[in-house]
């Protein structure tokens, strides 16, 4: 236990790993967290303001993973130091750091470490890795539906929530201009609708809405996916 102490300790002081902590800060303050607590209850914002502000806050957070999506696939999953160049403890230098493996469960954690651990690596590590994609429908699909098709799959996932990873990694893979500018804009009206509907209906029902139109949005999707693969199996 201290010896997991101490490996964590060395490795938040290192700044070579700060991007984690600042990635971990920026996914608890996200949009749907600043728009009740932070936009209305702080700084007490309404109307236009409030919409307009949500957007910015969004497309803020974006241009953040946007940037670290790259740090991170470059830098900690390509490029894997051993202990002891990363965080300099000696009598760990004969291993090899892989965050992806320290991040898993281990069967001494409790449970809250064990579940704190699983969304990390999922939504930290794993959702950034742009090998992840590759087996994935929709990444398939749009190297073959073409650039006015790649681009409509871009605006549909940069409205939905929960899925604007896809549209991301697919404009990281494309490297197209136009597919950034498109993310970015359905990104920030998708937040500034989002203020506007929190106003009309109140924060319980907001949280609500928000939850069951997730899991509607997750179904559909899933099924979306499925009809992909099926193109995808029938282009071959």
């Amino acid at each position: 236990m201290i010896g997991k102490l101490k490996w964590l300790i060395a490795f938040v002081r290192n700044p070579k790993n700060w991007p984690f902590l600042v990635a971990f800060i920026v996914m608890c303050f996200n949009t749907e967290f600043a728009i009740p607590f932070i936009l209305v209850g702080i700084f007490d914002l309404a109307g236009r303001s409030l919409s307009i502000a949500a957007g910015m806050w969004a497309s803020t957070e974006l241009c953040w993973w946007n940037w670290f999506s790259g740090w991170l696939y470059k830098e900690k999953i390509r490029k894997m130091e051993s202990v002891a160049e990363a965080i300099n403890i000696g009598q760990e230098a004969v291993k090899r750091f892989d965050l992806g493996e320290f991040l898993k469960s281990k069967p001494g954690d409790l449970f809250i470490v064990a579940k704190v651990k699983e969304f990390a690596r999922k939504h930290g590590v794993d959702n950034f890795d742009l090998d992840n994609y590759q087996d994935n429908p929709v990444f398939i699909a749009s190297r073959r539906l073409g650039y006015t098709l790649s681009l409509m799959l871009v605006a549909i996932f940069g409205f939905l929530p929960l899925f604007w990873i896809i549209a991301l990694m697919i404009c990281r893979m494309t490297k197209w201009k136009m597919a950034y500018m498109l993310l970015f804009a359905c990104n920030f009206f998708k937040n500034y609708y989002l203020a506007y509907f929190y106003e009309q209906i109140g924060f319980w029902w907001f949280i609500l809405c928000f939850v069951a139109f997730a899991v509607l949005v997750s179904y559909l999707t899933k099924r979306f996916v499925k009809k992909l693969k099926a193109y995808n199996q029938a282009a071959h």
